[in-house]
């Protein structure tokens, strides 16, 4: 299961993105290898009744949150 759109797939559509924000230090979370979160989003409302505009500003809170943990940080202890 993708980890930002929650979309489900086998290995050869979700995989493994890992990061080292630091030396000591691996991340990683289980990624549509296409990265097509938006247009599965925009696939699943428009054959549900779920709203389009909740489930795309949840991926971009969970995109953000990734990026704020573990790049941000990374940059800001770069700069020190």
């Amino acid at each position: 299961i993708c980890d930002w759109c929650h979309a489900y797939g086998p290995s050869d559509q979700i995989g493994m993105l890992t990061m080292k924000p630091d030396s000591r230090t691996t991340v990683g979370m289980l990624l549509c290898l296409d990265l097509s979160c938006i247009q599965k989003i925009e696939f699943l409302t428009s054959t549900t009744k779920k709203s389009f505009d909740k489930l795309s500003e949840q991926l971009c809170k969970r995109i953000s949150l990734f990026y704020e943990k573990n790049v941000l940080v990374t940059d800001k202890e770069d700069s020190d």
